[in-house]
């Protein structure tokens, strides 16, 4: 009987432990790049901001997004890209390619009613005007496909 006891209550640890491993994560965590970290001399800023700057606020904001517009609709694409200074335009591309890919994992080892449910309950809560940074007017925007 004890040994018994013991064998289930090891297969629950290790069955507990596996499912926590397996539970669907975002992780927002940009890196500026090293072309972007420093200002190149003599650069005029049109906003005042650097481009370190410039890069974390396009990257936030179409990363941000991405998820946003995914949690409504999973399918759906965001848009690649926004203009501005060099490091706004790659913080841009650089914020939707992380998610998108990170969206497409997820998806890619659990169902899509799992990570549709998780998206939605990521969102819960975020303040679209805070996270887009001005960036389509604070309404989370997919890409259209005509």
């Amino acid at each position: 009987m004890t040994q018994r006891l013991i064998t289930l209550f090891i297969l629950l640890i290790s069955y507990t432990v596996i499912a926590s491993e397996n539970k669907p994560e975002l992780d927002y965590s940009p890196k500026i790049p090293k072309e972007f970290a420093i200002d190149p001399p003599e650069w005029k800023s049109p906003t005042g901001e650097s481009e370190a700057e410039r890069y974390l606020k396009g990257y936030k904001a179409l990363w941000w997004n991405c998820v946003l517009v995914r949690s409504g609709k999973l399918s759906a694409r965001c848009p690649r890209f926004c203009s501005g200074t060099p490091g706004a335009s790659a913080g841009c591309s650089d914020g939707v390619l992380n998610a998108d890919n990170q969206i497409h994992s997820l998806v890619s080892s659990h169902s899509n009613e799992i990570i549709a449910k998780y998206l939605r309950k990521f969102v819960d809560g975020v303040d679209p005007q805070e996270k887009l940074n001005g960036y389509f007017k604070g309404v989370p925007r997919e890409e259209k496909i005509e």
